[in-house]
């Protein structure tokens, strides 16, 4: 056991795409959606976890062949905050969750090595994100501490307030990767050979 649960948010509606789901959107062979989970595949984790807004599609799908738990979020046309309590809820009592978004294929999975290092490294009592050039990015694992909040959150409402409330617990994480900033929001966000 771990102590760390990981929550993957796949509840979204992808307006900005299209009349398309963007987390199967193809991409580098795969789908936008797989890419992202291939990040987290060597690493453990207590609980996978990823919140959805139908439990029988292709990202539920998807989810399940990469070994997720699939989490219903009826809710989610609501918002982010939503989908994010759900799944803090849905995942077994540790010492921590790492929230992740489901649409950032470009992600290095030693960044979230790292994060897990440095969490443990806190005695995994600190809200751990990565960050450049001063930026803070994605995922971040949030301490026990912290679960009752984000259980909290409603509406459209994502973790940053839960951050702000707590910002004597957030320690950053210097890494060199992009990835952690960027995600899929409309077609002209994928490489151009998975277009």
């Amino acid at each position: 056991m771990t102590g760390l649960s990981l929550i993957v948010l796949g509840a979204g509606f992808s307006r900005r795409f299209g009349d398309d789901d963007k987390l199967v959107a193809p991409f580098r062979g795969s789908t936008v959606l797989q890419e992202t989970l291939n990040a987290y595949s060597a690493l453990q984790f207590d609980a996978r976890i990823l919140i959805v807004n139908e439990s029988d599609g292709p990202v539920s799908d998807i989810g399940r062949k990469s070994g997720f738990n699939i989490s219903l979020n009826a809710d989610a046309d609501s918002g982010v905050g939503t989908s994010i309590a759900a799944g803090v809820r849905d995942a077994p009592q540790s010492h921590g969750v790492m929230i992740a978004l489901g649409d950032m294929p470009f992600l290095a999975s030693d960044t979230v090595a790292a994060l897990i290092d440095a969490f443990d490294a806190s005695d995994r009592t600190k809200i751990t994100a990565p960050a450049m050039s001063g930026r803070r990015g994605h995922p971040v694992i949030f301490p026990a501490v912290c679960c009752d909040a984000l259980t909290a959150l409603r509406g459209d409402e994502g973790a940053r307030a839960v951050i702000s409330a707590h910002a004597a617990l957030l320690q950053l994480i210097s890494v060199k990767d992009p990835g952690i900033f960027e995600d899929i929001d409309t077609p002209e966000n994928l490489p151009c050979e998975s277009g």
